[in-house]
């Protein structure tokens, strides 16, 4: 049986090979639900807004989303891999 490791490993290996934009945007139109397209770009601009300095409150607000929801991400932004800190959002 696979791990929650090996899986996430094989997605990387998997997202490794695309090259190009286009080629990453249609693999993401096929996998992806418009549902999960919705809540991935909620997930980004919630931690975009947070490295803006905006509240929880503000945010949650702004998103239309729960102060919960944007403190988990406040805390995958100070106790995560650090590389979501890095990314031009």
């Amino acid at each position: 049986m696979k791990t929650l490791q090996d899986k996430l490993n094989y997605i990387v290996d998997i997202f490794w090979q695309i090259e190009l934009k286009e080629d990453l945007r249609g693999f993401l139109e096929d996998i992806l639900t418009p549902a999960e397209i919705e809540t991935l770009y909620e997930r980004l601009q919630i931690i975009k807004f947070l490295r803006q300095w905006l509240s929880q409150r503000q945010i949650a607000q702004q998103l239309n989303t729960s102060t919960a929801t944007v403190n988990r991400w406040a805390r995958v932004l100070k106790y995560g891999s650090w590389v979501l800190n890095k990314l031009k959002l």
